[in-house]
């Protein structure tokens, strides 16, 4: 089941879908990952993680695949960065960037979360604008929770208290069901 979270007094767009992967689909998928070879990356200057980034045409299939699954049409860019927040670690509010793959530019974001959290450590949490005066949204990681949004969309990550690791992709609209 895919929920929606939308917040109509800002834009059409500002909206949050999210839905769970049954236990099945997330082990798949992290066999899968675990048998890639990732680089350390540099952080963003507004984030205390570990980011590996890697390229998989056979990941961003697969989990094109599980979102196509929920009724929703979107391309999975190759592109994508395993992210571990260890102890007090987190990423201030920020809006993302995209990605340009075979001239075509990324829209929206995925995340993965691949850890449990409770409701007090390490939410992501949505914004009316850069300010973080107007959280409309905040998401609790649970393992096997997959997020959408735009790539507009103020959000951040708060600190967590134990460790949380997610995968982070770019995604584009490719039609929508």
């Amino acid at each position: 089941k895919t929920m929606t979270r939308v917040d109509d007094r800002i834009r059409e767009d500002y909206k949050v879908l999210f839905f769970q992967l049954d236990e099945i689909e997330l082990v798949q998928l992290l066999n899968k990952i675990d048998e890639i070879e990732m680089e350390v990356d540099k952080n963003s200057f507004n984030m205390l993680a570990i980011r590996h980034r890697f390229f998989s045409k056979e990941i961003a299939e697969n989990i094109g695949d599980i979102i196509s699954k929920r009724g929703l049409k979107y391309s999975v860019m190759l592109d994508m960065r395993i992210i571990d927040y260890l102890m007090g670690g987190g990423i201030k509010i920020h809006t993302d960037g995209y990605q340009i793959q075979d001239d075509v530019k990324s829209t929206h974001t995925f995340i993965l979360y691949f850890t449990d959290s409770d409701e007090e450590d390490g939410t992501t949490n949505y914004f009316t604008d850069m300010s973080g005066n107007d959280c409309w949204v905040t998401i609790t990681p649970k393992r096997g929770l997959i997020i959408i949004f735009s790539h507009n969309i103020p959000h951040s990550g708060s600190p967590v208290f134990t460790e949380k690791r997610l995968l982070r992709g770019d995604l584009f609209v490719s039609q929508l069901i």
